[in-house]
């Protein structure tokens, strides 16, 4: 399991900037891989050595703006998961598998709805109705060369503060992904879950 963050390499990308604009990237373990970003400001995989992309990340539109990427490899740097920031506090996570054609591609999944489980687990909400808040997301480290363990987090800034946290492992079979070992945690303060992330997870 490898983690790059952004603008950690920038020397590989820059040997390929006459394709692509030097993106904020994370390079594969095995160096033959990279995350561009397109003069478009789309973002894409590409291979490193032959400059040929190799896979479709994000492509961004007006209303998205300042995208970054966490990136957390299994250790054959076959798939990835991708925390994708974009606008002030807003996040994702992706997921991509390298195919037998040699180019990545997206599975798509659904992350478990920590507010949800809360409400499920306690028969009661854990913030004020309509209380706004942001998506307080990471990647973690590959368990196997299939599973990786991901986070997913929900925080409030209303008259209850706090962020609740699902733990959950993602395993990869064939083109799918299956969700399995949900955890949810007890609701913690902002503080207590920016420490917890910083330990467990990839966030920068």
């Amino acid at each position: 399991m490898k983690f790059f963050a952004t603008a950690t390499v920038a020397s590989f990308i820059a040997a390929i900037s006459a394709m692509a604009a030097p993106l904020r990237e994370a390079v594969s373990p095995n160096k033959h891989t990279a995350l561009i970003q397109n003069d478009d400001k789309s973002y894409d995989f590409i291979d490193i050595q032959s400059r040929e992309k190799i896979g479709h990340i994000f492509e961004t539109d007006q209303d998205i703006s300042n995208v970054q990427f966490v990136a957390s490899w299994n250790d054959d740097s076959s798939k990835v998961a991708l925390l994708m920031y974009y606008g002030t506090k807003l996040s994702c996570i992706l997921i991509f598998k390298r195919n037998s054609k040699g180019d990545y591609i997206e599975l798509p999944f659904k992350e478990p709805d920590p507010v949800k489980l809360y409400h499920e687990s306690h028969d009661s909400d854990p913030f004020p109705e309509n209380a706004s808040g942001y998506s307080n997301n990471s990647v973690g480290r590959w368990i196997t060369g299939d599973t990786v363990e991901l986070f997913s987090g929900e925080t409030k800034d209303n008259l209850q503060k706090g962020t609740l946290i699902v733990i959950y492992d993602a395993r990869i079979k064939d083109n799918s992904v299956s969700i399995v070992n949900v955890r949810l945690l007890n609701l913690m303060d902002d503080a207590s879950a920016e420490k917890f992330l910083q330990k467990h997870g990839a966030l920068n």
